[in-house]
């Protein structure tokens, strides 16, 4: 079933992808283009205007804009992003290099966002107005409005500093690992217990669920294998648009535990005015969040049958 729904839906999702990566190729383009002159920043203060002409003319910067986004287009065709002056190679595969360990993070971060929202969110719904239910909704509150370069930093003076549990940056071991999922999935958290929440409410009151209770069935059975399914779908839906969150809450979150992908990639590339990278950069987190929502529409289909793809 699964086959048949991903390729029914996928024809009509590619037309739909083309038009959607051009935008995405012009907009990273021009925001490169008018960003300045990275020809400055490479050479140095000390730089003559020569060295400087020579440089621009060899990079292809002082043609027309529109010469400069052809070339562009039909490297990307090739699947050429340039060269990273940095590494002195070609940025993509710089990129991919650094995406598994991006992966790592946001998948741990993920994964204890999901282990954490779905008891409190199912707790706080089935005891509405209970001191619980203030609690944990005023702690998806606080989860929200808390940003992650404080709480990476609290987390290092606190755990690592103070107590030494853990390393404060790096990679190389699970340890490592902790520091940072745990800042990346505290917003997901938040918002996802509080989804949780809403709609465990909503589907508690429906029918079928006083008739579920009325055969006799336990409380477990009836909460999770029929409330709480039905409550999938928002939330598949939710995950999948939190992707781009976590991409971006990733660029600080490695930056602030120096953490080797490609969030941390992107900072140091944007600093030193490499394009090349920061190009690759945003084309794959573009592809990428492309992806998660196709997964989760395919993924909603299989949980709830009833969704018809238009």
């Amino acid at each position: 079933m699964l086959y048949r729904i991903a390729t029914s839906y996928w024809a009509r999702y590619a037309l739909q992808i083309i038009p959607v990566l051009l935008i995405i190729t012009f907009v990273i383009f021009f925001l490169v283009y008018i960003a300045g002159d990275p020809v400055g920043q490479r050479l140095g203060d000390n730089a003559s205007p020569q060295q400087i002409a020579d440089l621009r003319e060899a990079m292809g910067l002082n043609r027309p804009f529109h010469v400069q986004y052809g070339e562009y287009m039909w490297n990307l065709v090739r699947g050429d992003f340039g060269e990273s002056y940095m590494y002195g190679r070609d940025a993509m595969p710089i990129v991919l290099d650094r995406l598994p360990n991006t992966f790592l993070l946001g998948g741990a971060a993920m994964l204890i966002s999901i282990a954490m929202a779905v008891p409190l969110g199912v707790l706080s719904a089935t005891h509405k107005n209970s001191v619980l239910d203030v609690v944990v909704s005023g702690l998806a509150v606080v989860g929200k409005a808390i940003p992650n370069f404080w709480l990476g930093i609290m987390l290092i003076l606190v755990l690592s500093v103070s107590l030494g549990l853990f390393p404060v940056s790096g990679s190389g071991s699970w340890a490592h690992l902790v520091l940072p999922a745990i800042t990346l999935s505290g917003g997901v958290t938040a918002e996802l217990t509080r989804v949780i929440r809403s709609n465990m409410l909503e589907v508690l009151n429906q029918d079928y669920i006083r008739t579920a209770r009325s055969k006799g069935l336990p409380h477990q059975v009836v909460l999770y294998r029929h409330a709480f399914r039905n409550c999938l779908v928002p939330c598949i839906t939710l995950l999948a648009l939190t992707t781009p969150l976590v991409i971006s809450s990733a660029i600080i979150t490695e930056s602030v535990f120096a953490w080797p992908g490609i969030g941390q990639l992107l900072v140091n590339a944007v600093t030193a005015a490499d394009m090349a990278i920061v190009q690759a950069v945003v084309f794959v987190t573009a592809l990428l969040i492309i992806a998660f929502n196709l997964a989760a529409d395919i993924l909603n289909k299989v949980i709830d049958p009833r969704i018809r793809f238009e």
